[in-house]
């Protein structure tokens, strides 16, 4: 008998074609329940005790461009073509790159605890376009149907992400430039004259940058609702460079 998988409850072997299509068809007699996993608005899989595919929904197979039949037996990470499933010696979650993904960790609390695990993960995918990321959000869902079968849902984050990731940058402007405003307007009565002047030229320059900081923040805004219109503005590229400087 071969050693045990790293992360899998049983031999490191997975089990056959038969037994795949065995479980497939024992979930499938069950009356409505391919209707009832279709009928969920996310992507959903049933996964059998060694975490491989034996139902999906249409959303799923849409996702990762598969027929259901081509996903039996396969695990989410060989299914999404994920860069790392084949390093791992038992494949998709046995490779040390997969000690940190949330979805074989999710999947995985489940088993071992008989319980909902949600986490969230990155999966870098080899596409004919080249690599891919997804940032998602995966619930895993332990129940017993005859025998041990786990729910596994996904939710795609990275839209909410990358909108995180604007807004820290916008608050993050906003504030540098608002302190670097108010910090001039402190010492500007303890100047002298010709200083005084160039101090509250500077300052004018600050606030024109925090409206710009801001106008930026609102175009975002609108761009995140698809309502961006281009507006081409003519620039002296020599008052740009000094003003930088």
């Amino acid at each position: 008998m071969s050693d045990p998988c790293p992360i899998c409850f049983g031999p490191a072997e997975l089990k056959g074609n038969a037994k795949i299509t065995r479980e497939h068809q024992h979930i499938l007699a069950k009356p409505h329940l391919q209707e009832l996993l279709n009928a969920f608005p996310i992507p959903v899989v049933i996964l059998n005790e060694c975490r491989q595919i034996v139902a999906a929904n249409q959303r799923y197979c849409e996702l990762v461009n598969r027929r259901q039949d081509e996903l039996l037996g396969m695990r989410p990470g060989e299914a999404f073509n994920c860069i790392y499933w084949q390093e791992g010696s038992c494949g998709c979650g046995t490779s040390r790159f997969c000690e940190t993904c949330g979805a074989g960790r999710a999947i995985l609390l489940s088993q071992h605890n008989k319980s909902e695990e949600t986490q969230e993960c990155t999966i870098t995918r080899q596409t004919d376009e080249g690599e891919k990321v997804l940032n998602l959000r995966v619930t895993a869902s332990s129940f017993h149907l005859e025998r041990k079968l786990t729910v596994f849902s996904l939710y795609d984050i990275s839209e909410e992400k990358r909108r995180a990731l604007r807004e820290k940058m916008f608050y993050q402007g906003v504030l540098n430039t608002a302190m670097g405003l108010r910090s001039l307007l402190e010492i500007l009565p303890d100047l002298s004259d010709p200083c005084r002047q160039e101090t509250a030229h500077l300052a004018c320059q600050l606030a024109g940058y925090l409206m710009e900081e801001i106008e930026g923040g609102r175009d975002l805004a609108v761009a995140d609702r698809e309502d961006l219109a281009v507006q081409v503005t003519a620039l002296d590229v020599r008052e740009v460079l000094k003003s930088v400087c």
